[in-house]
């Protein structure tokens, strides 16, 4: 199979307490319920909406990591 494209382990490391992880995680998974609801309640346009935000909010994390900054934040 192809390799996992998805840098989680870098952003993960980049993160430097137990509690700045959690918080970093639980804004992903608000991000991956807003898909999943929208799916779910057959809402098209919202899980679009959803899964469009998570995207781009994840290329800025990648962006900001890439740019040295901590915890894909500036």
């Amino acid at each position: 199979m192809w390799p996992d494209r998805r840098p989680r382990q870098s952003v993960r490391l980049s993160v430097d307490t137990p509690a700045e992880r959690r918080a970093y995680l639980e804004r992903i998974q608000h991000e991956h319920a807003r898909i999943v609801t929208g799916i779910s309640d057959q809402d098209p346009a919202e899980a679009r909406r959803a899964m469009r935000e998570h995207l781009t909010r994840s290329l800025e994390r990648y962006r900001r990591l890439a740019q040295g900054e901590k915890n894909g934040r500036r």
